[in-house]
C-alpha cells in the first residue's frame, strides 16, 4: 500500500494537476517505488517517502 495525500485546487486543469509534485509513501520500499512508478506513468512527478505518515505530515504542514 502506498498513501499520497491530494493536493488539489478548484480550477485547475489537467495540466496543472500534473504539474504539482506529489509525495507518496509505501508501507514498504517496494509499494513506494510502485506507487512512483504509477503516477509517473501518468506524468506526475512523485518524491519518494520513507512512511505514508511522512506525506501526510507534509500536507499539513503545507497547509498550516
Amino acid at each position: 500500500m502506498g498513501y499520497c495525500p491530494e493536493r488539489l485546487r478548484e480550477g485547475d486543469d489537467t495540466d496543472q494537476l500534473r504539474g504539482v509534485p506529489r509525495l507518496l509513501g509505501g508501507v514498504t520500499e517496494e509499494a513506494t517505488r510502485i506507487g512512483c512508478s504509477f503516477l509517473s506513468s501518468l506524468g506526475v512527478t512523485a518524491g519518494p517517502v520513507v512512511q505514508p505518515e511522512v506525506a501526510e505530515l507534509s500536507k499539513l504542514l503545507e497547509n498550516a
